[in-house]
This record gives C-alpha cells, sequence and structure tokens, in this order.
C-alpha cells in the first residue's frame, strides 16, 4: 500500500504506537468500526477522528476536515499498522479471516492482484495465524463490501488471471517469434502481446516469466540471472515484513522460496547486529542455573490474577482518558524486582545470541529464538511501564499550573518514564517508583519553565479544558504510598545543607516551604532580585546538589 496521504493521520499514527498494548487492541477494534463508516463524498474533522479512535479529544482544536477518500485510505493504513503493533490471534478476530494467498485461490488470481485490491480499498489487518506467523489478513465482511462496492474491477481481475492452457501456448510460441526475429526485451513483447491477446502487461509478462522459469531449456528469454541489489534485498525484506507471501517474492525476483528466506534472514541478522542493546548487566546473568533461576514461573500470570479491580462507581469518576489507568495495581518490591531482572537478563541473553550469529548464512532457528526474545521484553517492559503511568499523573499534578496543561505534563512524562525504565538498576535495592520520581521531578523541573515561557510568548488562544483535570483528579487515582510524597519529606530533611539561594529557589520552586502552589521562575526572580535565567540555573544547581547528597550518581546501562 502507498504512503500515508493526510499528514496529520501519520502523525497520529506515531502518537498511538506510545499506547500500552491493551489500548492498542482497543484502538485496532475502533479502527475496524470506523473505516466501515467512512463515506469518500464527505469531509470528516480531524479531531472527531481522534476521539472515535482513543476516546478523547486533541489538546488543541484543530478545526481542519480531511477529505472522505484520502481519509479512506489512510485509516485503512493506520489499521494495518496498528494491528501489526500487537499480536491478535485470527480466532479471536469472531469471523472468518483469509490470508493473501487464502483470498487469491478464492478468486482464482494472482497474490500480486490481491496487493492492488489493497491499493484499491480492500482492508486488511496483520493476525497471528495458525502457524503462528503474523501476516495480513481480511476480514470476510471486509472483502463482501469490497467486491459489493466494485464488482467490475473484480470480474475484470478474474477474468486477466483465467488463461486457458492453450493461450498459453500460443502467447509462448508469439513471444518466441518475436523475440527471435526482433531481439526485443520482454517488456516489450509483453507490451506488444498485450494488445493482441486483449491481457495486461503483467498477465503476459508473469505468464513468459513463469514459463522460462519451468523450462529452462526451453526459456524464451534465456539470460543469466543477474544479482541481487542492496535495494532488493532490502524491498524483499519490506514485501516481507508487510505480509507477503514468500511465494509471491520468489516469483517477481525470480528466486526460490529458500533463496528469499536465506535473504530475510541475513537482512534481519544484519539489522540486529545493527542494533544498540541497552540493559543493566548484573552477575548473576552468567551463571550456570540462570534461565531456571530467572525465566521459571510465570510472573506476568501471577501479576495479572491479582490486578486491580476497581468499581463502576470509582472508575466512572476518573476522566475518561485516563480512567485505564485504575486497572493497574501498583507492584510491590519484590514484583518489580523480579520483572526488571528478567527484563534485563532477557536482553542480556538477546546479545549473547547475536553475537554468535553468523551473518553470512545465520540460522533460521537462532533468529526466530531472538526475535521470539525481543518480543517477550517488550512486553515485559509495556508491563513496567503501564503498572506506573499512575506515578506520572501523581507528579505531574503537582507540576501544573496556569500556563501548563496535565495532558503535556502526562505525555512528556511518559517518554521520561519509558528512559528510566531502561537505566533503573534493580540490584541496588531502591524502589523503581522512587527512582522515576526523581527522574520525573527533574525532567518537569527542566520542560515546565521552558513551556511557560513558549505559552508566553507563542499563545494565541484559550487553553484547553484538560489544565483543569490536574486539580479535578479524583482521589482514585492517588497512589497507596505516594512516591512522590516520601520523595519530598526526603530533600526536606538535608535542604539545610544547600547554599542559601538555592534552598530558598527549590523551597519556592516545588512549594517546600508549606505552599500549595509552586511559583514560577518570573516570580521568584522578582523576589529575589535575579533574573529569570539566574533563577533557573540557580534551580538546576540546586537539584544536582540535591540528588548527589540523596542518591550516588546511578551506572549508565551497558551498551553493545
Amino acid at each position: 500500500m502507498a504512503n500515508y496521504k493526510i499528514p496529520a493521520i501519520r502523525d497520529l499514527r506515531d502518537q498511538l504506537f506510545f499506547a500500552p498494548e491493551r489500548a492498542r487492541k482497543q484502538q485496532v477494534a475502533r479502527l475496524e468500526i470506523l473505516v466501515r463508516e467512512i463515506d469518500p463524498d464527505r469531509d470528516y474533522p480531524y479531531d472527531y477522528l481522534v476521539f472515535r479512535i482513543t476516546r478523547f479529544r486533541p489538546e488543541r482544536n484543530t478545526r481542519a476536515n480531511l477529505a472522505g477518500e484520502a481519509l479512506h485510505s489512510d485509516l485503512a493504513r493506520l489499521l494495518l499498522d496498528l494491528s501489526g503493533s500487537v499480536n491478535i490471534p485470527v480466532s479471536d478476530a469472531g469471523e472468518q479471516v483469509l490470508s493473501v494467498e487464502e483470498l487469491a485461490r478464492r478468486y482464482d488470481v494472482s497474490t500480486r492482484t490481491i496487493v492492488r485490491w489493497q491499493s484499491a480499498g480492500l482492508v486488511g489487518e496483520k493476525f497471528i495465524f495458525p502457524d503462528a506467523q503474523k501476516k495480513t489478513g481480511f476480514r470476510q465482511s471486509f472483502i463482501d463490501r469490497y467486491v459489493k462496492d466494485r464488482p467490475g474491477a473484480v470480474a475484470k481481475s478474474r477474468a486477466f488471471s483465467r488463461l486457458t492452457k492453450a493461450e498459453k501456448r500460443q502467447i509462448v510460441r508469439r513471444a518466441r517469434n518475436l523475440a527471435e526475429r526482433g531481439d526485443l526485451s520482454l517488456s516489450r513483447v509483453a507490451r506488444r502481446l498485450a494488445r493482441e491477446f486483449g491481457r495486461s502487461r503483467e498477465t503476459i509478462r508473469y505468464t513468459l516469466r513463469q514459463f522460462d522459469r519451468r523450462h529452462p531449456g526451453k526459456a524464451v528469454f534465456d539470460r543469466p540471472q543477474r544479482g541481487l541489489t542492496e535495494g532488493d534485498k532490502q524491498t524483499i525484506k519490506d514485501l516481507y515484513d508487510k505480509g507477503t507471501p514468500v511465494r509471491s517474492i520468489g516469483k517477481n525476483f525470480r528466486r526460490t522460496e529458500s533463496a528469499i528466506y536465506a535473504i530475510i534472514n541475513r537482512m534481519q541478522a544484519r539489522d540486529l547486529q545493527a542494533e544498540t542493546i541497552e540493559y543493566i548487566y548484573n552477575p548473576e546473568f552468567d551463571e550456570p542455573d540462570a534461565d531456571e533461576n530467572i525465566l521459571g514461573g510465570d510472573i506476568e500470570t501471577a501479576l495479572q490474577k491479582r490486578s486491580a479491580r476497581p468499581s463502576a462507581e470509582r472508575a466512572a469518576a476518573a476522566p475518561l482518558c485516563l480512567r485505564h489507568l485504575r486497572r493497574s495495581r501498583l507492584l510491590s518490591k519484590e514484583e518489580e524486582i523480579a520483572l526488571f531482572k528478567r527484563y534485563n537478563y532477557i536482553k542480556h541473553k538477546i546479545n549473547k545470541l547475536r553475537s554468535a550469529l553468523d551473518l553470512k548464512n545465520p540460522s533460521g532457528a537462532r533468529l526466530r529464538e531472538i526475535l521470539d526474545l525481543k518480543n517477550r521484553a517488550a512486553e515485559l517492559k509495556d508491563r513496567l511501564i503501564h503498572a506506573n503511568l499512575r506515578l506520572v499523573v501523581s507528579v505531574a499534578k503537582r507540576h501544573t499550573g496556569p500556563l501548563t496543561s496535565i495532558a503535556q505534563l502526562i505525555s512528556d512524562g511518559n517518554i521520561t518514564l519509558m528512559r528510566a525504565v531502561e537505566k533503573f538498576d534493580y540490584g541496588r535495592g531502591n524502589r523503581f517508583s522512587t527512582y522515576a520520581s526523581w527522574a520525573l521531578m527533574k525532567n518537569f523541573a527542566k520542560t515546565v519553565p521552558e513551556e511557560n515561557y513558549h505559552l508566553n510568548k507563542f499563545m494565541t488562544g484559550r487553553q484547553e479544558t484538560l489544565e483543569a483535570i490536574g486539580s479535578e483528579m479524583p482521589e482514585p487515582f492517588e497512589l497507596a504510598e505516594d512516591p512522590a510524597k516520601v520523595l519530598k519529606e526526603k530533600v526536606l530533611a538535608v535542604l539545610h545543607m544547600l547554599p542559601e539561594r538555592e534552598r530558598v529557589i527549590l523551597r519556592a520552586r516545588f512549594a517546600l516551604g508549606g505552599g500549595d502552589t509552586p511559583q514560577t521562575l518570573q516570580k521568584i526572580g522578582e523576589a529575589m532580585g535575579l533574573t529569570r535565567e539566574r533563577v533557573r540555573q540557580l534551580e538546576a544547581r540546586g537539584l544536582k546538589h540535591l540528588r548527589a547528597i540523596l542518591e550516588p550518581e546511578a551506572p549508565e546501562p551497558q551498551k553493545v
């Protein structure tokens, strides 16, 4: 399928990929419904589309209307991309789903025709099929709609695909005469025969290529097979990643299926070798029984069984865009250690396995093992992030102000949380919530003043009502054991050890002196007779001093 036609939909795709896997699965289900409802002759507001997919409205009203025809194509592409980022078994589809090859056999057309149907509007999704492969599949309801809307195009495709044996023999005989008489290329012969036989050039070209492949001794265009360029190999891998059957790729590049698999394996091994893997090393990773001790048992299932189940009344009281946070229970210290140990050990194991790969002839079984480990690591990271999203909300609420949106802080805080998961050393014995709280406070101390400056300078309209969420968020979203409160108490205990100006600024900036509202850099500067920039510098220096007092510098993640 082509690239996105509407930049706003492409940007929305990038934002949706930051959501937890459970939320992305819900968005896939909503997209399936939305794609069916799009009328090509209508225009649709961007804000309406975002709300239909995510169930909350954009922070700023764009007031942009998108044409239905281009929108349907982009939403179909978005559905394909987003479904590819999650694991949806084909058995969970609720209706019959056909793969590319199965659909081609049903309508007696080539797989390339199915790809053209996708470009013309046939909606596909990524599913896990019974062979454990993630491939493009087509729901029966989407197939029926496409056939109903384009009966002529489908009938034409089927007609072009049905060549009798006599017609094929006649095409081959005519092509041989033209090639021997005029030394014409395959493309020129196909163009000429397409007019003579009333067929498409691609049908003629495909027929001749198939004949040459099956009868090498009688080939019409008996030319040595050209070597594949790096661009060809990358195209092969891209087609495979998009779900194109290996048999079709092999036909297109005149290679056997085993040769295509070998190329894909080498490309995957090369990409793995170039990838930077960061993790926190622990000596227990190299113990002989590390696999059994670290990976034994099913931690995720145990955690899921003990997940929080909020009452309907408490869940209904939460803001709609944050209501899903009530479903995740905070992790205990022991659970954090178990998950972080498993997460970092899996990445350590991936690094060892990939270092043993033969880049010229990589083992397919070894590659599948590595890819399976990468999926498990991604699931663990998603579990750790999702369990601590309420922490982001809790810390972000303490940094909201008249010019700072809670939604912006949460979005920025989620990125910080992801980085903290990569850098946290579980072996030091600290709680991750304490480590992440410090990272969030440090990040907000820098970004909030900058955002306030830009908003003051460039703001052209009123702020969205989401800014009120910080003060109106109901009590169920407060942490049972608030790490931010614990950290605040630790800071107050050592604050007297800082130089006077740094101590005064931090008290005012983070409301550590008994005030309820943090003061802006501008207001602090006016009270102390300093410039706004000088106050920001002293604040950063004070935070650096506090960190040195409260916690030794954490080790950097190992990069390999």
